[in-house]
């Protein structure tokens, strides 16, 4: 059991890298000029495009970009349910956002893979990574699939160490992998590769440590249906 002395250093810890991730991503947000790429969902907000229609008539609001909808649809329904007036500032915050919870999904995803100190090392790694910076301050299609890429580097600890210990895999992991399918496969057409790299993991992960229990056959189950249930739709949809 963890000393509460050490869990509450760790939890200013992660507060001070969070912060600190945030003011670099959100500070002076709305001055510097909108990018090529960018004019796509600045005009989406200018249009006020219900986010309805980037589901169900993406080529047709789009103009065929040839990007996922779903940031999109994010950034739509933050303006729609904030309903401020429309501004660079307001277009780009629900990334920058997006950006900031990708710093807690690095947290997590390193806190499972070597301890609490190793969450918060990839924590602040993130956290002041330019790179990962400049994708979080644009109105676009990044952040959201980088958000995608880390928890499924989370998902697939949880989830691997279950294999691993014979353990049914339990409703917070099958939550946790459905949500990382969802970032990572609606925000980028590359996310459905890692989606499918990651699902020959775990039956990779899932024979290897099969025993004599019918568990890993369980788990598999419980794994096809996550994914049924998140990606199945991409079958029926146009874009």
């Amino acid at each position: 059991m963890i000393h509460p002395t050490r869990v509450r250093w760790i939890g200013w810890g992660l507060a001070a890298i969070v912060a600190v991730g945030a003011f670099f991503r959100i500070y002076d947000l709305g001055l510097s000029a909108f990018r090529a790429d960018e004019i796509l969902l600045w005009g989406m907000a200018q249009r006020k495009v219900p986010p309805g229609d980037l589901l169900t008539r993406w080529f047709d609001v789009s103009g065929a970009t040839g990007q996922m909808p779903m940031p999109a649809w994010i950034g739509q329904c933050f303006l729609w349910l904030l309903d401020w007036p429309i501004t660079p500032f307001m277009v780009r915050l629900p990334y920058a956002l997006v950006g900031v919870l990708t710093i807690l999904a690095a947290y997590g995803g390193g806190r499972r893979l070597g301890g609490a100190h190793c969450g918060l090392f990839l924590a602040a790694l993130v956290a002041v990574n330019s790179f990962h910076i400049a994708v979080s301050r644009e109105a676009y299609f990044y952040a959201a699939a980088l958000l995608g890429y880390f928890l499924c580097f989370w998902a697939m600890w949880a989830v691997y160490d279950e294999f691993v210990a014979k353990r049914l895999v339990g409703p917070t992991q099958l939550v946790l992998l459905g949500v990382a399918l969802f970032f990572a496969g609606y925000s980028q057409i590359t996310g459905l590769i890692l989606c499918a790299a990651l699902a020959l993991l775990f039956l990779f992960a899932a024979w290897r440590n099969r025993g004599t229990e019918r568990t890993w056959i369980k788990n598999m189950a419980r794994m096809a249906l996550v994914y049924g249930a998140v990606l199945g739709p991409l079958l029926f949809v146009s874009w």
